[in-house]
C-alpha cells in the first residue's frame, strides 16, 4: 500500500512537536532561549493541522494515491 509510508511520515512529523518529547521544542529552547511553556502554546495550532492532516490521510487514501494515479 503505497499511503503507508505517507502515513509513517505524518506520524512521526507530529511525533516531534509531541510535547513531552519534542526534540525541536528543547532545540529550539537551547538555542534561542524561548522558554518552553511558551514553546508549547505556539504549537498546539500546528499539532492540530497536523493530527486534522493525519486523519484525512489515513482515512480518505484517494489523497495520497491521486497523485501517484496522475503520474501514470
Amino acid at each position: 500500500m503505497p499511503s503507508f509510508g505517507i502515513i509513517v511520515t505524518v506520524n512521526l512529523a507530529v511525533g516531534i512537536f509531541v510535547l513531552q518529547f519534542g526534540l525541536n521544542l528543547f532545540a529550539t529552547h537551547a538555542l534561542f532561549g524561548i522558554q518552553l511553556e511558551s514553546l508549547h502554546c505556539g504549537i498546539l495550532p500546528f499539532l492540530a493541522i497536523y493530527l486534522i492532516a493525519l486523519g484525512l490521510i489515513t482515512y480518505i487514501p484517494e489523497i495520497t494515491l491521486a497523485p501517484m494515479r496522475l503520474w501514470r
